[in-house]
């Protein structure tokens, strides 16, 4: 992968169904898919991705550190496309769990709910820096019962049972 804003070799270190996770020095880098979105939504999406980078952040103090939102042009091995590049502190997930550090995943999961948040609490969400755990995944974060991502995850499998049945009723 290159990205034309980066020097140096990206190494993927996570993989989802919306973006993809890359390490660079002490950065991590999460790259939005762009599938298909013309350049005006992609800039819409990348302003409303750095309001939320931000607003979280004013709110909840688990976070890594946030450095920004770039529109930048990516290439993996075909013709180079732009993508969203949100760039963050690299923060080691957790390699194990103590009963300290349950305690303290408890207690971010507890803050975040007297904020009104509900947080994506798989095991990989969750990080050490120096003594402190912190929360990898702000796309984890929502105010609902359901975090974001998940939300996402069942708006595109019933757009996609939809366009499944409207194909069934037209054929």
């Amino acid at each position: 992968m290159h990205i034309s804003c980066i020097r140096g070799r990206p190494k993927l270190i996570g993989k989802g169904l919306y973006r993809q996770v890359f390490k660079v020095r002490n950065f991590a880098l999460k790259i939005e898919k762009a599938r298909g979105k013309g350049i005006k939504e992609l800039q819409r999406r990348a302003v409303a991705i750095d309001s939320h980078q931000r607003k979280i952040r004013r709110e909840l103090t688990f976070l890594p550190a946030y450095y920004g939102t770039v529109l930048a042009e990516v290439r993996d091995g075909s013709d180079p496309s732009p993508m969203i590049i949100t760039f963050h502190e690299y923060v080691n997930p957790l390699p194990i769990y103590s009963i300290g550090t349950l305690r303290a995943i408890f207690s971010l999961i507890g803050k975040a709910g007297e904020k009104g948040y509900v947080l994506d609490i798989k095991p990989s969400n969750f990080g050490r820096k120096g003594k402190r755990v912190l929360y990898l995944d702000e796309y984890g974060i929502g105010k609902g019962p359901l975090p974001p991502d998940l939300l996402e995850d069942i708006n595109n499998f019933i757009k996609f049972a939809l366009r499944k049945l409207t194909i069934k009723r037209a054929g």
